[in-house]
């Protein structure tokens, strides 16, 4: 028989990530590769209007601004050094024409720096999917360990009903096991991947060699039950003082063989609750995900804001202007 002590540490060795004391994701690996991620964002976040197509960018918004105030305050007369140049409807048609020009040349400018960023991106885009992939394999570990430290539980359950069974005087148990396996895994495929194969033969492993020993304390116990109940004729366990003490006999039966196990089981799964309800609300690789996506999101954020600063107030002032000074000019 093992002791109750013994038995925890064996099972919190085989499980850690279950128990907290190892991460499903070492920090330092996490970090090395978030801090990839954001090296990343920073990049892909950058500007992405190359400088000359900056200048077709204010000569844009210059043009425009110089068409509007034209027509805004009604000038007759441009003076350029000597030469004055009278404001008229041919006149705007011609200015109106260049801004036009300006405002296709930088679109058609500005879409192809787009592309070119789009490009730029790829190049490193595989961070976000391989430091994903790390967290995901972290994940799997600890639905790996979820999924046996529950078929333990689950198991050492099941023998209580041998000892309620002993001690019930119909031989029914009043006792049921209720089985709390929610994680369901596909062991075969597991194995098929490589990363997992050992891990989830070493569970295996594990899992029977602990629950042979566990076997080994429940025939004990049988084998103490049956002793008590062979030393002592069917008359007489109906009798008052047999019939007593009896139930006291398979208690420290059960105290000597099975106790520790269940004390055990019952320890390991309070102390997991109460991990996860002290301030532990979210697990190591949820926070690890939200940091990704914060990183992701900040990222499509700057350059959504870029591409309308950059792209879209230029062109809606120039688009603006175009359409005021179109019904504005006299006919």
């Amino acid at each position: 028989m093992a002791a109750d002590p013994e038995i925890q540490t064996v099972i919190k060795t085989q499980f850690p990530i279950v128990f907290g004391n190892q991460p499903a994701v070492p920090h330092d690996v996490f970090m090395k590769g978030y801090n990839l991620l954001v090296d990343y964002g920073m990049k892909a976040a950058e500007p992405q209007l190359n400088q000359e197509t900056s200048k077709y960018q204010w000569t844009l918004l210059s043009t425009s601004l110089i068409l509007l105030v034209i027509v805004l305050f009604n000038v007759g007369n441009i003076k350029i050094d000597e030469v004055t140049i009278t404001v008229n409807r041919t006149t705007l048609l011609w200015y109106l024409s260049f801004v036009i020009a300006v405002l296709l040349i930088f679109l058609a400018r500005a879409a192809l720096d787009l592309k070119r960023a789009s490009l730029a991106r790829r190049k490193d885009s595989n961070v976000a999917s391989e430091l994903q992939a790390l967290v995901n394999v972290g994940w799997s570990k600890r639905m790996l360990e979820v999924y046996f430290w529950q078929e333990l539980f689950h198991q050492i359950g099941e023998k209580y009903v041998i000892y309620e069974k002993a001690r019930s005087h119909n031989g029914e148990p009043i006792f049921k096991n209720i089985d709390i396996r929610a994680v369901k895994i596909d062991l075969d495929k597991m194995r098929n991947i490589e990363d997992f194969r050992e891990l989830v033969e070493g569970h295996e492993g594990f899992l029977k060699s602990i629950l042979e020993r566990l076997d080994k304390d429940v025939s004990c116990f049988v084998d103490g039950v049956e002793e008590y109940d062979h030393l002592h004729s069917p008359s007489q366990l109906d009798q008052g003082d047999i019939k007593l003490r009896r139930p006291l006999a398979i208690s420290e039966l059960f105290d000597a063989h099975l106790r520790p196990w269940f004390d055990a089981r019952n320890n390991m799964a309070s102390e997991h609750l109460e991990s996860q309800l002290e301030g532990k609300k979210q697990l190591q690789e949820q926070l690890m995900l939200e940091a990704q996506l914060d990183v992701l999101r900040e990222t499509v954020q700057i350059r959504r804001l870029y591409v309308f600063i950059e792209l879209g107030l230029p062109t809606a002032f120039a688009c603006s202007v175009l359409i005021y000074v179109w019904y504005s000019m006299p006919k």
